[in-house]
């Protein structure tokens, strides 16, 4: 990336930041699921515990201008460390960024969002709106992706219209691949599923086995609605128990304060009902947002009929895997909108 800066009229500082992003990750090597992170929620949670340490990083250690760009989950990273730790940037550049829409905006809830065992259930009842539950000065009522970080400014939402990784999933849930992986490992939220992998499975698309103990006949959503108010579902709720039983009592309020006990739920518990920013144009109600499709950018200018892959498409990270001659007016752009010359 400094190199492709470099080459493009870059004369800034360049900074890399390192991070714990692949736990679990398998090698690239290995045939088939090389690649693969089985455990995807647990660098969600890395993302939010680096945060703070970035930011204070970035803001004694760096005079100057800072420009920031991120990548995939490093969005999370950036974005937390801006809103909730006070990071300064002058420019934010997200690209394919893994970061559901709505936490940076309002945006309706899309039905292919939402697991189809819970589509006929009252939305109340998903553990999406479990923070609804709560008033706003409640740990509890933070459990929620939606408007975490709808105070961002100055930012520009790289995407791709022809992603894979950050697809936006259709009515049924895909099998496990690449293309909608991020859509597919929100929809398994607290489903058994969960169990094939490493990792929690509480909350999310699950189902609470107190409402059926003999697995005989769990509530219609019908029944559902008749039978479970908003303060039953303070101390029981209709979708998988959380791990912790804390956040059931009044003690939860304070337990859910606790960054490190947020950060594990919005990653493992808490679905996303809205497609990946990476996938999508956005609009913030705040203002202060560029959208653009990466797939503008996919030849360089002296390539106009090339593209090195059968598909003339921009995946999820051909902003590294693609040569650097195909993607020089991205890199140009870059440097000319982070004034980096």
């Amino acid at each position: 990336m400094f190199k492709r800066l470099h080459q493009s009229g870059s004369n800034a500082k360049f900074v890399a930041v390192d991070w714990w992003g692949d736990e679990s990750q398998i090698p690239e090597s290995v045939p088939v699921i090389g690649g693969i992170t089985p455990d995807y929620y647990v660098n969600v949670e890395h993302a939010f515990a680096t945060a703070s340490s970035l930011a204070v990083s970035i803001n004694q250690m760096l005079p100057g201008r800072k420009v920031v760009a991120a990548h995939s989950l490093g969005n999370v990273l950036v974005a937390s460390a801006i809103v909730d730790y006070g990071l300064v940037a002058s420019s934010y550049f997200m690209f394919n960024a893994a970061v559901p829409v709505e936490a940076f905006a309002d945006v309706p809830v899309e039905t292919n969002m939402v697991n189809p065992d819970w589509r006929d259930y009252a939305s109340y009842l998903w553990a999406s709106k479990w923070h609804e539950a709560f008033p706003a000065t409640d740990g509890r009522h933070a459990l929620s992706w939606r408007g975490c970080f709808a105070n961002l400014t100055n930012y520009c939402n790289f995407y791709s219209s022809t992603e894979d990784v950050l697809d936006n999933v259709g009515a049924s849930i895909p099998f496990p691949q690449r293309q909608w992986a991020w859509g597919t490992q929100e929809l398994h939220k607290g489903t058994t599923f969960s169990y094939w992998m490493p990792g929690h499975c509480e909350g999310g698309w699950g189902f609470n086995g107190d409402y059926d103990p003999w697995f005989d006949s769990f509530p219609t959503p019908e029944e559902a609605t008749n039978l479970i108010t908003m303060a039953t579902l303070q101390t029981n709720s209709l979708f998988r128990r959380f791990d912790d039983p804390q956040l059931y009592t009044p003690a939860g309020d304070a337990f859910a304060h606790q960054p490190v006990i947020r950060a594990r739920l919005l990653a493992d518990a808490i679905p996303a009902l809205s497609f990946a920013a990476g996938r999508n144009v956005m609009v913030n109600a705040g203002g202060g947002i560029t959208n653009i499709d990466l797939l503008s950018f996919r030849r360089g200018p002296h390539l106009i009929d090339a593209w090195p892959r059968e598909l003339d498409d921009w995946q999820h990270s051909d902003l590294k895997e693609i040569a650097f001659p195909y993607l020089g007016e991205l890199f140009e752009y870059i440097v000319e909108q982070g004034a980096l010359r």
